[in-house]
């Protein structure tokens, strides 16, 4: 049973003729003894030459020696089987005058103590008697004068008087020695030479294997390290490998592997980089820090960082965070922590299980592991401590951090987290200063489409494709013939026209719009001396509206438009093809909108465009 300060106690001895025993017991309400300790000791040889009664009175001084936390300061029986003992220390009797001196100092010994002392026969006395008859072996301490000199032998200097004696007795050296004094061998003599009973190589004594150790450990004697051992090795002694035993000296030396320095670090093992969004992401706490404490979760991929100011930092609170995390970016592969208790938890471990996650842990203490997470640590402290003048709570300022790093471009991947994360940038207050090009774009696509309608009798103006010097020509609207196709009627033909090549105007169709161009053709070509007849067929007079023949195709690409109402001064933009006194002649004149007829105008190859012959009905 535990050791109880309010019950009595007991202690019982006894000696063997090979041991001492000793038993701490409690007795029970009930009457009953239940043991608390054991203890016993074999007897040293001179204690085995002990009287009885002396090894007896050991047995109870030693016991309560062994006990003596449990009994100084405290009322406790001593019990023994030999009776004799009762009367010598029983502390309300005086000691006996002819005591021995072991008597006598065992006795004022037990005057410390507040006891009363007991006789138990043998045959009650069991306890004690079998850990006196079967003790412990214990090993007894050599005597320190022995032990001085063994020391001061093993650190006396090696001497050159010791070096002569341990030559003759090593084998190899003592060959060495007869061939040097036989000059048996030349190599021998080239490489060494002896003086005075000692074996030199060079300027250096040879040191038996006997002495090699010592040597060792005197050159070794202020760790000074395998560089500096061999510089001093190399100018008193030699011996084969000694380089190779001065390492192995200083490797296997306890002082120098507890000092040494730093291991040389390895190339940094970097991460392999994620697939996706939330596929690994590291988690720490950093803090205490403004009397708070912050969760931060940093995305691999995108390095998207949440942070989550927190009072405790127990598993619960950390699952909680973890799962409200979850339900907005979804379930990550991977999770990497440091060794936190709170990540070491068997809770943590059922959330990682639950839900799929492979949770890593670091190094303890080797933050660099989970780089991802410190280097946000660094951030947040860093931010923080710079808006500490700043007004707001932390709250707000948290939220302002986080706003702008995850808007601002990473060094890493060249893209802002909420680029990686959402496909598109957050919009923070520097996006004012943009131009707000949607606004724009529906402004733009919610005006309403110019109106071009025209009626039967409209005049118009209509693109010209046939003719390269001629832009426009003019006729009227004949009839529409879908939302945005009319027949207009150009100098008796009529012509299918898309809305954007007509254009309203002012001008009257006829031959002198073409007079600038008819004069330029007779210079090219001399007329023919009559009219070519103009004949109309029946099937063209006869023809639908809206019909287009081939001469009416119109081409896909649709020009450049010009501004309603505004007509182009033909007159004036072909000046080009004037000689210099038609243009000072025409200067005064007011210019006038002149469109040529199709039959005066050149061909490309510079044949004259002969009218159509058409049968007139």
């Amino acid at each position: 049973m535990h050791y109880d300060p309010k019950l009595p106690l007991i202690v019982e001895t006894d000696a063997s003729f090979v041991g001492l025993g000793a038993v701490l017991s409690h007795k029970m309400s009930n009457g009953m003894e239940r043991p608390i300790a054991f203890a016993s000791r074999t007897l040293s040889k001179s204690e085995q030459n002990y009287s009885q009664i002396d090894k007896e009175a050991t047995a109870i001084f030693w016991g309560i020696n062994k006990f003596f936390q449990y009994c100084y300061g405290r009322k406790f029986v001593l019990r023994t089987d030999h009776k004799p003992l009762v009367t010598i220390f029983n502390p309300d009797k005086a000691l006996p005058t002819l005591s021995a001196m072991r008597m006598l100092n065992y006795a004022i010994y037990l005057s410390g103590f507040n006891y009363t002392i007991e006789y138990r026969s043998t045959h009650e006395n069991l306890n004690a008697d079998y850990f006196s008859r079967f003790p412990e072996p214990t090993k007894i301490a050599e005597d320190e004068t022995s032990i001085f000199q063994t020391k001061q032998i093993e650190y006396m200097p090696v001497t050159r008087e010791q070096i002569r004696r341990e030559t003759i007795k090593d084998e190899v050296l003592r060959k060495v020695c007869h061939e040097l004094e036989s000059s048996s061998s030349n190599e021998t003599q080239t490489k060494y030479n002896m003086h005075d009973g000692c074996i030199f190589y060079g300027m250096r004594v040879v040191i038996p294997k006997s002495l090699q150790q010592t040597v060792l450990n005197e050159l070794h004697d202020a760790h000074l390290g395998m560089t500096k051992m061999k510089a001093m090795a190399r100018s008193y002694c030699f011996w084969n490998g000694i380089d190779a035993d001065i390492e192995m000296t200083v490797k296997k030396c306890r002082s120098c592997c507890l000092v040494q320095k730093e291991a040389a670090k390895v190339p940094v093992h970097s991460w392999e980089f994620p697939s996706f969004p939330f596929q690994r992401i590291h988690i720490d706490y950093a803090g205490p820090f403004m009397n708070t404490n912050f969760l931060l979760i940093v995305d691999a991929y995108s390095k998207w960082p949440e942070i989550f100011p927190t009072r405790n930092t127990d598993t619960k609170t950390t699952i909680r965070i973890l799962r409200r995390t979850f339900a907005r970016f979804g379930i990550p592969v991977t999770m990497v922590s440091d060794n936190g208790p709170q990540f070491r938890s068997n809770e943590m471990d059922t959330f990682t299980k639950q839900n799929g996650i492979r949770h890593k842990f670091t190094a303890p203490y080797h933050p660099a592991s989970n780089g991802q997470a410190e280097r946000y640590v660094q951030m947040l402290k860093k931010g923080l401590r710079c808006m500490a003048d700043e007004p707001g709570d932390l709250d707000l300022k948290l939220d302002r951090l986080l706003i702008q790093y995850r808007k601002a471009p990473n060094s890493t991947t060249g893209q802002s987290p909420a680029e990686l994360m959402f496909g598109r940038q957050i919009r923070t207050k520097l996006d004012l200063m943009k131009r707000d090009l949607t606004t724009e774009m529906n402004e733009n696509s919610s005006n309403e489409p110019v109106s071009r309608e025209f009626v039967s009798g409209d005049k118009v103006q209509i693109r010209s494709y046939r003719n390269l010097r001629v832009k426009w020509e003019f006729g009227t609207v004949f009839a529409r013939c879908g939302l945005t196709h009319y027949d207009v009627e150009v100098d008796g033909r009529h012509r299918k026209c898309h809305v954007n090549q007509m254009r309203r105007t002012l001008c009257e169709g006829g031959d002198d719009i073409h007079a600038d161009h008819s004069d330029s053709a007779l210079e090219a070509a001399p007329s023919t001396s009559q009219p070519h007849p103009t004949i109309m067929s029946k099937s063209a007079e006869t023809r639908p509206a809206c019909v287009s023949t081939d001469s009416s195709v119109i081409d896909s690409t649709s020009p450049m438009r010009l501004p309603v109402g505004q007509s182009t001064p033909y007159r004036q933009s072909n000046t080009w093809q004037q000689s210099p006194q038609q243009q000072e002649s025409e200067t005064d004149q007011e210019p006038t909108l002149v469109q040529p007829d199709s039959a005066d105008i050149l061909r490309r190859s510079g044949r004259l465009r002969l009218p159509p012959n058409r049968l007139n009905l």
